[in-house]
């Protein structure tokens, strides 16, 4: 009962999904357990409830088993909402590819990476065709990006219709506006490069130019854009 209430009158009110205007929300924090997550897993900071005073357990008088019992409890629940969130069409952060603890992490292409992370989206069955992509942008000790032509690329040759590319964990340093915040506290300026019109996407997905190549390519109507795995260097990025 409690947790059809949670669901149908708490997740789904008329001010959360319940409203026509709300997509998606943001479900932050969990119960994590030493019986249930591993040894050493609970860090945030001890096991039970996360981002609660570290003595949470004694003060609450629990067991390791209660913990565990209500971690397994909390999983079930969670299970249950997001399946009716995806039932109903809605969303939820968690859903996002790479997001399963919320931690608002963004996909960030090295030359570790490249290669796997374009293959994939290169593929009839990108991922990014059918969920969103949130794509980082590698950034120096003075928080600029440190990479930029290589990472517009990669983001736009990986992008399917709902995507995002930024700078920062959680969002915090995002380049929302003209200017973010490094974590040197300098203010970096918005780079151009992030404003460009490409238009429309003339390919379904990117393509690996030749097979077994570490070259990849994709078309837009206002340019073609190109990266090379091996090397990191991008062509047909805008605004530079």
């Amino acid at each position: 009962m409690l947790r059809e209430w949670l669901i149908n009158d708490f997740i789904f009110s008329p001010l959360k999904l319940g409203s026509p205007i709300v997509d998606g929300l943001f479900l932050d924090d969990f119960w994590c357990a030493n019986a249930v997550n591993g040894s050493g897993a609970c860090r945030d900071p001890v096991q039970g409830p996360t981002e609660i005073d570290a003595n949470n357990q004694a003060d609450m008088g629990l067991s390791d088993a209660d913990v565990a019992d209500l971690t397994r409890a909390w999983l079930e629940t969670f299970t249950a909402v997001q399946a009716a969130v995806v039932a109903r069409g809605k969303y939820t952060w968690s859903l996002i590819p790479g997001q399963d603890n919320a931690d608002a992490s963004p996909r960030i292409v090295t030359a570790a990476t490249c290669a796997r992370e374009l293959a994939a989206a290169c593929a009839p069955s990108s991922p990014w065709l059918r969920a969103p992509l949130l794509h980082g942008l590698a950034l120096g000790a003075d928080g600029r990006p440190s990479a930029l032509a290589a990472d517009v690329a990669a983001f736009q040759l990986m992008r399917g219709p709902w995507a995002w590319t930024g700078a920062g964990v959680w969002g915090m340093s995002w380049p929302m506006g003209a200017t973010w915040n490094s974590s040197s506290g300098a203010v970096v300026p918005r780079p151009p490069a992030l404003d460009a019109d490409y238009g429309a996407p003339l390919d379904a997905t990117c393509a690996r130019v030749a097979p077994g190549g570490s070259v990849f390519s994709r078309r837009y109507e206002k340019s073609t854009l190109t990266l090379d795995c091996a090397t990191m260097a991008a062509t047909g990025v805008l605004g530079l």
